[in-house]
Parts: structure tokens; C-alpha cells; sequence
């Protein structure tokens, strides 16, 4: 389940570039 979490904060990091703006 780790790895599950571990995709979830990549593709919101990748699919929120503005938010890191």
C-alpha cells in the first residue's frame, strides 16, 4: 500500500505544478 500512497503524492506533485508556483 505504500507504493499506492507513494503514486497518489507523485501525480498530485506532477498534476499541481501551479500549487508548487
Amino acid at each position: 500500500m505504500r507504493t499506492f500512497w507513494a503514486s497518489r503524492a507523485s501525480l498530485q506533485r506532477a498534476s499541481s505544478p501551479l500549487a508548487s508556483r
